[in-house]
């Protein structure tokens, strides 16, 4: 068994003795969050995620090995109520929770992100008051603020992320079919290529116009 020096035990002790009070005034502040409203919401779940993401958890020095532990055993609550308290604070500030509250910021985050197709890093990367979300709404589809929107319409939103198909980035050949439309003039002519064949969709007034943009079309050259 190799012999551990003095100094080797001291630095052990020393950072033992640092998580211990680290964790004994996070406790401590963990407590005194306990009041209603959503600043003392908001500072509970700062401290939550400052002791879970300290290198390492502040709540080892409390004989706690594991997070789950730490949600159950100190916040009483499951592990999907913390991630989301904890996931909100780092997005949204005190005034976000008063103003939309946190199932409804939970929901928005979920769009967001499900729209980029990536986790957002800080609040920065989100504004909330300038947030719009398209609903269906009497066969139309408008666009509605966070604090308009109903809970259902945001989760319907998310649902319509899930299932959307990602477009197919346009081909060269199909790019120079689409700036050709656009040249035209001719309003709501669209074209789509499915199965090697290439599909116009516009007015027979427009037919001319589009024609002549098209007449020396060579792919080749795309």
């Amino acid at each position: 068994m190799p012999e551990v020096t003095q100094a080797e035990v001291d630095v052990v002790v020393k950072v033992d003795a640092k998580l211990k009070k680290d964790w004994s005034e996070a406790s401590k502040e963990l407590q005194e969050t306990q009041g209603k409203g959503a600043m003392a919401w908001h500072r509970k779940y700062e401290v939550v995620s400052a002791i879970v993401n300290h290198k390492p958890p502040l709540y080892l020095a409390g004989g706690i090995s594991i997070d789950n532990e730490f949600y159950e055993k100190i916040l009483e609550e499951t592990r999907q109520e913390a991630t989301r308290g904890m996931r909100v604070v780092k997005l949204a500030t005190v005034e976000d929770v008063k103003t939309y509250k946190v199932g409804k910021l939970n929901l928005a985050i979920t769009y967001v992100e499900g729209k980029g197709k990536k986790a957002l890093g800080g609040r920065d990367d989100i504004d909330f008051a300038k947030l719009r979300i398209p609903v269906a709404q009497s066969g139309k589809v408008v666009s509605k603020s966070l604090r308009d929107i109903s809970y259902f319409e945001l989760r319907e939103a998310i649902r319509e992320l899930a299932i959307r198909p990602r477009a197919k980035p346009a081909s060269p050949e199909m790019k120079l079919v689409l700036a050709a439309l656009k040249r035209s003039g001719v309003k709501g002519a669209k074209a789509t290529y499915t199965n090697g064949a290439l599909n116009l969709r516009l007015p027979m007034s427009g037919v001319a116009a589009i024609a002549r943009e098209l007449t020396d079309f060579d792919p080749s050259k795309s």
